[in-house]
């Protein structure tokens, strides 16, 4: 458990390093002793932003986006899985990543294709999860089972990316935004919903198009408007593309991690770095509590 790292660190005298990939809620924060570590990284600003508010400090807070591994996508169109589909060549396939659960919000996607009510239009869904049922009968119910393709998990989403027009990341929470970054190596502009995480990933109205969260008709507007220009697909997806490359490699994210380790090697300091606590959040969490306490007395008559 995460509690037991602090106190290990402490007695070996080591940095600890808590290397964060969401959002914790502030009781989880304060209960695994994460506001101890020496370094807090979080895979987007969304995730070290909350340390600071509780009184981090900021020397003790660093960003590093996941990266992708570009090598073991293979890149080129995909005519083989419109086939095994019966999607027409001329459709607009509408592709998204993820595990069926609600957090995806997946059934979004599939109420955003109903609203449309475009019959050219596909939605290609890969992953798996305990929501598959309650999906297909939506599908089903919303009449576009025949346009709701659901493929189960894969281990190689290089055809899925590859046969797609345009990416959709319909996610109600999301720390950073992996299927975001990944389909933009695919060149594919992206649909998703303005979350923090995402926005750091998505540029909008550059590399894709960012819609409120839970919003079905902003979702299906943002997919229309795509759908309809061939032209502003290929300029968003070549800009997503050179920023994935440039900014959420792999290898620009092991080298951040080298860099940061290395960092706390030289540090002549080091070895005593993780006995020193940082009491600030203790105190403005406890300090905030009896201000509340004072505010909700009654005055003594």
């Amino acid at each position: 458990p995460h509690q037991w790292l602090m106190p290990v660190a402490l007695r070996a005298r080591l940095p600890l390093v808590a290397h964060l990939h969401t959002n914790y809620l502030r009781r989880e924060r304060f209960a695994s002793l994460l506001h101890q570590a020496t370094a807090i990284v979080g895979v987007s600003q969304s995730v070290v932003g909350e340390f600071l508010t509780d009184g981090v400090p900021q020397n003790r807070l660093k960003v590093i986006h996941n990266g992708i591994v570009q090598e073991r996508f293979r890149l080129g169109r995909c005519a083989e899985l419109r086939k095994t589909l019966g999607i027409a060549d001329d459709a607009i396939v509408v592709a998204s990543v993820g595990s069926l659960i609600e957090r995806k919000g997946m059934d979004l996607l599939v109420r955003s294709l109903a609203r449309l009510g475009d019959p050219n239009m596909h939605l290609v869904i890969a992953g798996e999860g305990p929501q598959r049922p309650a999906l297909q009968c939506l599908a089903a119910d919303s009449g576009v089972q025949s346009r709701v393709h659901f493929l189960g998990y894969c281990a190689d989403i290089s055809p899925v990316y590859a046969t797609a027009d345009i990416a959709a990341l319909a996610s109600r929470s999301e720390a950073f935004g992996l299927a975001a970054a990944e389909a933009s190596y695919f060149s594919l502009p992206v649909v998703a919903h303005n979350l923090p995480g995402v926005s750091e990933v998505i540029e909008n109205g550059r590399t894709g198009l960012l819609v409120p969260v839970e919003n079905v008709e902003a979702l299906a507007k943002a997919l229309q408007q795509l759908a309809a220009n061939p032209e502003k697909r290929e300029q968003m997806g070549a800009a997503g593309k050179d920023r994935v490359q440039q900014r959420f490699s792999v290898q620009r994210m092991v080298s951040s991690f080298e860099a940061l380790y290395q960092g706390l090697v030289d540090q002549t300091e080091a070895a005593n770095a993780g006995a020193r606590l940082v009491m600030r959040p203790y105190f403005q969490l406890f300090g905030n509590r009896y201000r509340k306490n004072l505010e909700g007395a009654v005055p003594l008559a």
